[in-house]
Protein backbone atom coordinates (compact mmCIF):
# COMPACT_ATOMS: atom_id res chain seq x y z
CA UNK A 1 0.00 0.00 0.00
CA UNK A 2 1.39 3.42 -0.96
CA UNK A 3 1.73 6.33 1.45
CA UNK A 4 -1.31 8.16 0.06
CA UNK A 5 -3.48 5.04 0.21
CA UNK A 6 -2.30 4.31 3.75
CA UNK A 7 -3.14 7.86 4.84
CA UNK A 8 -6.63 7.61 3.32
CA UNK A 9 -7.19 4.28 5.05
CA UNK A 10 -6.16 5.67 8.44
CA UNK A 11 -8.30 8.79 7.99
CA UNK A 12 -11.29 6.65 7.03
CA UNK A 13 -10.82 4.41 10.06
CA UNK A 14 -10.64 7.41 12.41
CA UNK A 15 -13.75 8.98 10.86
CA UNK A 16 -15.79 5.77 10.98
CA UNK A 17 -14.87 5.35 14.65
CA UNK A 18 -16.12 8.89 15.36
CA UNK A 19 -12.72 9.97 16.65
CA UNK A 20 -10.35 12.87 16.14
CA UNK A 21 -6.58 12.96 16.66
CA UNK A 22 -5.49 15.15 19.57
CA UNK A 23 -1.79 14.56 20.12
CA UNK A 24 1.29 12.78 18.82
CA UNK A 25 2.87 10.80 21.61
CA UNK A 26 5.77 11.10 22.24
CA UNK A 27 9.07 12.63 21.16
CA UNK A 28 12.00 11.98 23.49
CA UNK A 29 14.73 14.62 23.26
CA UNK A 30 17.87 12.84 24.40
CA UNK A 31 21.55 13.74 24.15
CA UNK A 32 21.99 12.07 20.74
CA UNK A 33 18.56 12.94 19.30
CA UNK A 34 18.50 14.31 15.77
CA UNK A 35 15.48 16.60 15.90
CA UNK A 36 15.20 16.73 12.10
CA UNK A 37 14.44 13.00 12.11
CA UNK A 38 11.00 13.78 13.56
CA UNK A 39 9.83 15.81 10.56
CA UNK A 40 8.04 12.97 8.76
CA UNK A 41 6.21 11.95 11.93
CA UNK A 42 5.05 15.53 12.50
CA UNK A 43 3.87 15.82 8.91
CA UNK A 44 1.99 12.52 9.18
CA UNK A 45 0.31 13.52 12.45
CA UNK A 46 -0.63 16.97 11.17
CA UNK A 47 -2.25 15.36 8.12
CA UNK A 48 -4.41 13.35 10.53
CA UNK A 49 -5.48 16.56 12.27
CA UNK A 50 -3.34 16.43 15.43
CA UNK A 51 -3.01 19.62 17.47
CA UNK A 52 -0.23 18.76 19.90
CA UNK A 53 3.09 16.90 19.92
CA UNK A 54 4.19 15.54 23.29
CA UNK A 55 7.85 16.24 24.09
CA UNK A 56 9.88 14.65 26.87
CA UNK A 57 13.09 16.31 28.07
CA UNK A 58 15.46 13.39 28.57
CA UNK A 59 18.81 15.16 28.48
CA UNK A 60 20.93 16.15 31.47
CA UNK A 61 22.63 19.00 29.57
CA UNK A 62 20.42 22.03 30.20
CA UNK A 63 21.56 24.08 27.20
CA UNK A 64 20.98 21.22 24.78
CA UNK A 65 17.67 20.36 26.45
CA UNK A 66 16.60 23.98 25.90
CA UNK A 67 17.88 24.27 22.34
CA UNK A 68 16.45 21.00 21.03
CA UNK A 69 12.85 21.83 22.02
CA UNK A 70 13.30 25.22 20.34
CA UNK A 71 14.35 23.42 17.14
CA UNK A 72 11.44 21.04 17.55
CA UNK A 73 9.01 23.96 17.87
CA UNK A 74 10.44 25.58 14.74
CA UNK A 75 9.90 22.35 12.83
CA UNK A 76 6.39 21.84 14.22
CA UNK A 77 5.23 25.40 13.51
CA UNK A 78 4.53 25.00 9.76
CA UNK A 79 2.35 22.01 10.57
CA UNK A 80 0.24 23.99 13.04
CA UNK A 81 1.43 21.84 15.93
CA UNK A 82 2.12 22.97 19.49
CA UNK A 83 4.89 21.21 21.39
CA UNK A 84 3.66 20.32 24.88
CA UNK A 85 6.51 19.53 27.24
CA UNK A 86 5.74 16.93 29.86
CA UNK A 87 7.91 16.88 32.95
CA UNK A 88 8.35 13.49 34.61
CA UNK A 89 10.05 12.50 37.83
CA UNK A 90 12.12 9.79 36.15
CA UNK A 91 13.74 12.16 33.61
CA UNK A 92 16.02 15.23 33.75
CA UNK A 93 13.09 17.54 32.90
CA UNK A 94 11.37 16.64 36.15
CA UNK A 95 9.53 19.65 37.59
CA UNK A 96 7.09 22.36 36.64
CA UNK A 97 9.65 25.04 37.51
CA UNK A 98 12.22 23.55 35.12
CA UNK A 99 9.65 23.25 32.35
CA UNK A 100 8.38 26.81 32.57
CA UNK A 101 11.97 28.07 32.69
CA UNK A 102 12.83 26.05 29.59
CA UNK A 103 9.87 27.48 27.67
CA UNK A 104 10.76 31.03 28.67
CA UNK A 105 14.37 30.52 27.56
CA UNK A 106 13.38 28.77 24.31
CA UNK A 107 11.18 31.76 23.36
CA UNK A 108 8.82 29.88 21.05
CA UNK A 109 5.13 30.75 20.80
CA UNK A 110 4.10 27.16 20.04
CA UNK A 111 5.49 25.68 23.25
CA UNK A 112 3.34 24.83 26.26
CA UNK A 113 3.33 22.68 29.39
CA UNK A 114 1.69 19.27 29.62
CA UNK A 115 0.65 18.92 33.23
CA UNK A 116 0.57 15.41 34.71
CA UNK A 117 -0.79 15.97 38.25
CA UNK A 118 0.60 12.69 39.60
CA UNK A 119 4.14 13.48 38.43
CA UNK A 120 3.83 16.96 39.86
CA UNK A 121 2.45 15.78 43.20
CA UNK A 122 5.10 13.10 43.64
CA UNK A 123 8.04 15.30 42.72
CA UNK A 124 7.37 18.78 44.01
CA UNK A 125 3.92 19.64 45.30
CA UNK A 126 0.27 20.26 44.62
CA UNK A 127 -1.94 22.65 42.67
CA UNK A 128 -0.85 25.64 44.74
CA UNK A 129 2.34 25.69 42.63
CA UNK A 130 0.27 26.71 39.60
CA UNK A 131 -0.66 30.05 41.17
CA UNK A 132 0.99 32.99 39.43
CA UNK A 133 2.17 31.08 36.36
CA UNK A 134 1.08 32.46 32.98
CA UNK A 135 -2.10 30.48 32.13
CA UNK A 136 -1.18 30.66 28.44
CA UNK A 137 1.46 28.02 29.15
CA UNK A 138 -1.26 25.52 30.03
CA UNK A 139 -3.14 24.53 26.89
CA UNK A 140 -3.14 20.83 27.65
CA UNK A 141 -3.27 18.66 30.78
CA UNK A 142 -3.53 15.00 31.60
CA UNK A 143 -6.00 13.74 34.16
CA UNK A 144 -4.17 11.17 36.24
CA UNK A 145 -4.55 9.61 39.64
CA UNK A 146 -2.36 7.29 41.63
CA UNK A 147 -0.42 6.71 44.81
CA UNK A 148 2.52 8.36 46.52
CA UNK A 149 5.55 6.30 47.47
CA UNK A 150 7.35 6.31 50.83
CA UNK A 151 8.49 9.80 51.81
CA UNK A 152 6.79 11.57 48.88
CA UNK A 153 6.20 14.25 47.73
CA UNK A 154 9.93 14.63 47.26
CA UNK A 155 11.73 14.52 43.92
CA UNK A 156 14.76 12.61 45.18
CA UNK A 157 12.60 9.98 46.86
CA UNK A 158 10.27 9.76 43.86
CA UNK A 159 13.21 9.02 41.56
CA UNK A 160 14.42 6.37 43.98
CA UNK A 161 10.94 4.86 44.32
CA UNK A 162 10.54 4.53 40.55
CA UNK A 163 7.66 4.77 38.07
CA UNK A 164 4.17 6.00 38.84
CA UNK A 165 1.61 3.70 40.43
CA UNK A 166 -1.52 4.79 38.59
CA UNK A 167 -5.12 4.34 39.61
CA UNK A 168 -8.42 5.19 37.98
CA UNK A 169 -9.56 8.80 38.65
CA UNK A 170 -10.93 9.06 42.17
CA UNK A 171 -9.13 5.94 43.39
CA UNK A 172 -5.77 7.55 44.24
CA UNK A 173 -4.49 10.48 46.30
CA UNK A 174 -4.28 13.18 43.60
CA UNK A 175 -6.61 16.16 44.30
CA UNK A 176 -7.84 16.19 40.71
CA UNK A 177 -10.59 18.74 41.35
CA UNK A 178 -8.16 21.24 42.85
CA UNK A 179 -5.78 20.86 39.92
CA UNK A 180 -8.64 21.48 37.48
CA UNK A 181 -9.78 24.52 39.49
CA UNK A 182 -6.27 25.97 39.22
CA UNK A 183 -6.28 25.69 35.40
CA UNK A 184 -8.16 27.81 32.91
CA UNK A 185 -11.60 26.68 31.84
CA UNK A 186 -11.73 25.07 28.44
CA UNK A 187 -8.16 23.76 28.19
CA UNK A 188 -7.59 20.47 26.40
CA UNK A 189 -7.64 17.44 28.67
CA UNK A 190 -6.53 13.88 28.11
CA UNK A 191 -7.12 10.92 30.40
CA UNK A 192 -4.21 8.71 31.44
CA UNK A 193 -5.27 5.55 33.22
CA UNK A 194 -3.68 2.24 34.19
CA UNK A 195 -4.02 -0.63 31.76
CA UNK A 196 -6.73 -3.25 32.32
CA UNK A 197 -6.00 -5.91 34.93
CA UNK A 198 -7.18 -8.57 32.47
CA UNK A 199 -6.10 -8.90 28.88
CA UNK A 200 -9.51 -10.19 27.78
CA UNK A 201 -11.44 -6.98 28.57
CA UNK A 202 -13.15 -5.41 25.57
CA UNK A 203 -12.11 -1.94 24.41
CA UNK A 204 -15.31 -0.25 25.62
CA UNK A 205 -14.76 -1.58 29.13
Amino acid sequence: MGDAALMCDIKRTITVAGLTVLDLYSFYLQADTKVAAFQDALAFGAELGAQYAMVMGDDSNWHRMRDNPARFCDMAMPFGLTAVLEFAITRPLATLQQTTQLIVEARRSNAAVCLDPLNMLRGSGGPELLVGIDPRLFLYAQITDGLLGPGEPDLARARQNGPNIRRMPGEGVVPIGKFLDALSAGITLSLETPGPDRADRPATE
